[in-house]
């Protein structure tokens, strides 16, 4: 994050790469490790969804989709993330009306690109939540409440991004892992 913050242009996945690689072979040089191990683990790289719950995954991923502009996207999915970590009712609804305000919403600027039938499904359900709220009426939030558009947004990644971000992390690690295969080790 450091790195982002002084150079945004500069630091790039390619280069994030690079220096999470770094740092876990002088972690694993420190430990006394074997370097024969030497690759970054990229079992999240099987499924998409996989690299959403690997925070290695989600990582490469999200700063893959901001450089190929996709920003709305990686709102969308970092958003998605805290409403399913979070187990309260009341903090699930915050996080809910950020993300139709933020994402849904076909006025905002980052508003996501979906179907009309999923946008207008979760907003009537924002709008019942808003009015159980207003009442003060005891609000449970279904976990399930952005499973469509979910659905919409995993399809575009697979169809748009998936293959081509799974292509660049498959050579960074194969090309971080070329100068160490004759250490000896």
């Amino acid at each position: 994050d450091t790195f982002a913050h002084y150079f945004p242009h500069d630091y790039r996945i390619k280069e994030h790469y690079a220096v999470d690689y770094i740092f876990m072979l002088a972690s694993k040089l420190m430990m006394g490790e074997s370097m024969s191990s030497h690759c970054i683990q990229s079992d999240y790289l099987e499924t998409l969804g996989q690299c959403l719950k690997s925070d290695a995954g989600r990582k490469y991923l999200f700063k893959f989709l901001q450089q190929t502009l996709c920003d709305e996207l990686v709102i969308y999915l970092e958003s998605i993330h805290k409403f399913e970590q979070q187990t309260c009712n009341k903090g699930r609804f915050m996080i809910a009306r950020n993300i139709v305000d933020a994402s849904i919403n076909a006025h905002s600027a980052l508003t996501i690109n979906i179907s009309y039938e999923a946008r207008m499904s979760v907003t009537f359900l924002m709008h019942e939540y808003e009015q159980q709220f207003r009442a003060k009426q005891d609000l449970k939030i279904s976990a399930s409440m952005f499973d469509d558009v979910n659905k919409e947004v995993y399809r575009l990644i697979y169809q748009n991004h998936w293959r081509t971000f799974k292509d660049r992390m498959k050579k960074m690690n194969q090309s971080t892992a070329a100068p160490l295969a004759t250490d000896g080790n």
